[in-house]
């Protein structure tokens, strides 16, 4: 019997905010539990809360392998954007001899912390915004503050160096002038307790968000290029992306941008050590120039989200998107079976 742990966080939809936004929904869990039922295995669904609830499951399960998709615990919110929660599940797994889909908690914790995979992608010399780190817990901000405007000056964009899904991103966080960098990071601090955070040269040409999957063997996904003048990506946007597919430019080999995208692409994958799926943002300057903006190590896998957009257009069926994540697990085989739900 080839059991399997899902591993998802889940609220209701009225308490999808704030520190909750990146919950899955529930046609994301039930879709993807379809999935790994299509592919032969029984699935042990646990809606995580905290680290007791994992290590009670494992043992008492004997579970081998885990499709993980939760962001952290749902008892500690703050695990759920503030970089850690990734990173932890899987240190948890590995030390409990499970092997997990996505890439190794190191990587994660790389991902998960935008000002580290910035120092990395630099010492890979890979193309990133001109950035300052604020520390928001000290009380020199109007020092930190004079620092950003000298070495990135405006306009700039801040977004928090932990988590993902946009959380504490929106218009206001395209800036200015000297007010409304202080009023975004004080609205950082006071709406999600955000301690740390990130402010980049803004760059105002088209974004695209490039799909990487594999381990031995690294592919690209058809590109998937932001419609012009679309607005900043908040969580608010992305819940909408969906029904405006049809302003979305799909780039193929065949397009002239494709290469040096898919090259910036694999050499992100590879300066991370990811393994299995990644996403990975890129926006143009001025001069059409491709920066990396973002690298998401698990990436939404809605059925109407971009990756799952982009692996149709490579001929993919949503249940061959979750049969090729987990794929890049060494132990992957299929059996049958029905699923235990634990919530």
């Amino acid at each position: 019997m080839n059991e399997i742990l899902f591993l998802y966080n889940w609220v209701p939809l009225t308490q999808k905010r704030g520190a909750y936004a990146e919950c899955a929904g529930t046609n994301t869990v039930n879709d993807i539990k379809k999935a790994l039922h299509a592919l032969g295995h029984y699935v042990i669904c646990v809606n995580l809360l905290n680290q007791e609830q994992l290590e009670r499951l494992v043992n008492y399960h004997h579970i081998g392998r885990a499709f993980v998709i939760a962001e952290g615990y749902l008892d500690f919110p703050e695990s759920l954007y503030d970089g850690s929660g990734a990173a932890s599940i899987r240190r948890v797994l590995q030390s409990m001899g499970v092997v997990s889909t996505h890439s190794a908690a190191e990587v994660m914790e790389l991902c998960r912390n935008k000002d580290l995979t910035y120092k990395v992608l630099q010492e890979a010399e890979l193309p990133i915004p001109r950035h300052v780190c604020f520390n928001l817990a000290d009380n020199n901000i109007a020092e930190q503050i004079a620092t950003a405007q000298w070495q990135v000056n405006y306009p700039m964009f801040v977004k928090p160096t932990g988590g993902g899904n946009s959380i504490g991103i929106d218009e206001k966080s395209v800036i200015n002038n000297a007010q409304e960098l202080r009023t975004v990071l004080e609205r950082l601090v006071n709406s999600y307790g955000i301690t740390h955070a990130l402010a980049e040269s803004y760059l105002p040409g088209q974004e695209f968000t490039v799909g990487v999957m594999g381990h031995q063997e690294k592919y690209v996904l058809p590109i998937l290029g932001f419609p012009a003048n679309f607005p900043v990506r908040s969580n608010a946007v992305k819940k909408i992306e969906a029904e405006q597919r049809d302003k979305f430019q799909i780039l193929y080999p065949t397009d002239s941008r494709y290469a040096r995208l898919q090259h910036l692409a694999l050499k992100t994958f590879e300066a991370l050590g990811a393994k299995g799926v990644i996403r990975i943002d890129m926006k143009e300057d001025i001069d059409g120039n491709p920066y990396i903006i973002d690298v998401n190590g698990t990436p939404s896998l809605s059925a109407k989200g971009s990756l799952a957009f982009m692996s149709e257009h490579n001929g993919m069926t949503f249940r061959d998107l979750i049969g090729s994540v987990l794929k890049e697990q060494p132990l992957y085989q299929g059996v049958v079976e029905e699923d235990v739900l634990i919530v």
